[in-house]
């Protein structure tokens, strides 16, 4: 079975840790002796080392990113399947760690995913808003929807485009059978 190294990338309440969180119960349910994926999201290590969901600091962010890669190799290293929950809106930055992650693992036994999520202004703000105190600014969405590429280029990883709007459950079903259905035949 190969390992996956799964990227989300998106903007900003577009649904993706939600499908992250909901995608990760459906494999680590399988039974014992299949392989179990792990999670890393940077708002989530903020609010964990820094008690601050929303706050950012450059040097802070630097060394989640170190700490990012460093976590994504152990775990492939492992035999874990990876699972990077971020916006990941500047591709070349993506691609670049995607890199520097496959040229330090097991790439025979690694694939890589790429998912988007195809950007939906309207839907984010109005997630957004239901977060009730944990509310990213509206700017920040803003720019980052204006910086989203959805185009990836010609990569040579597998590219799987998801629908913001779309249901989490729907959207985690519809990546297990894509990404993992195969290996885990019952």
């Amino acid at each position: 079975m190969t390992t996956k190294m799964i990227f989300f990338r998106g903007i900003q309440c577009s649904g993706k840790t939600s499908v992250a969180l909901e995608l990760m119960n459906k494999v680590n349910s399988i039974p014992l002796g299949a392989k179990k994926i792990v999670r890393f999201n940077r708002d989530d290590m903020r609010k964990m080392s820094l008690g601050n969901t929303l706050g950012f600091d450059r040097d802070y962010e630097d060394t989640l990113s170190d700490f990012r890669t460093d976590f994504a190799i152990a775990a492939v290293n492992n035999g874990l399947h990876y699972l990077d929950d971020n916006t990941n809106v500047k591709v070349d930055q993506l691609l670049r760690s995607i890199r520097y992650i496959e040229s330090r693992t097991d790439l025979v036994r690694t694939k890589v995913h790429i998912v988007t999520f195809r950007p939906d202004l309207e839907t984010s703000l109005i997630r957004n808003f239901a977060r009730m105190g944990h509310m990213i600014p509206e700017n920040i969405i803003l720019k980052f929807n204006n910086q989203f590429v959805s185009d990836l280029g010609n990569i040579s990883y597998s590219h799987i485009t998801v629908d913001s709007k779309a249901p989490v459950i729907e959207n985690a079903e519809y990546l297990f059978d894509v990404i993992f259905k195969k290996d885990y035949k019952p």
